[in-house]
């Protein structure tokens, strides 16, 4: 007859692939890149009473001072780049109000990508995708 002691290494070799072990962590899901749609959305929820529906300053409310906004697809130079647009939308100019407080910085983007959009000569919306020039600002890191 075994003795107790002889037994632990055959319980431990007959229960070993039962013991758990241990799991990797799962990593976090990406989120969705920026994208145009988004922005349109955004567009049509935050900036369309203002900037109107196609951006061309034809909106439904005056500004305070009795102005239009400013248009939107008619933007020239670097205010139709991709980052510069993030930057004011971001922190705001004149009457407009920053949404950086509101929106997250993808939503910033997608949304700046959609007012480039409007504008079809831009650069900004030719090149966005990898493109060192468009890269994420330093404040929205």
């Amino acid at each position: 007859m075994m003795r107790s002691w002889a037994m632990w290494p055959l319980l431990v070799l007959l229960f070993w692939p039962l013991h758990p072990s241990p799991r990797k962590p799962v990593p976090a899901p990406l989120p969705p890149p920026p994208t145009v749609q988004e922005g349109a959305r955004l567009y049509h929820r935050a900036c369309l009473s203002c900037h109107g529906p196609r951006g061309n300053g034809e909106a439904f409310v005056l500004m305070p001072n009795g102005q239009a906004a400013p248009r939107l697809d008619q933007l020239q130079g670097t205010a139709k780049t991709v980052p510069h647009l993030m930057q004011v939308i971001g922190e705001g100019r004149g009457l407009m109000p920053a949404w950086r407080t509101v929106m997250t910085p993808r939503e910033i983007q997608s949304l700046a990508l959609y007012v480039a959009s409007l504008n079809p000569a831009s650069p900004a919306w030719h090149g966005w995708a990898g493109h060192p020039r468009h890269s994420t600002p330093a404040s929205f890191r």
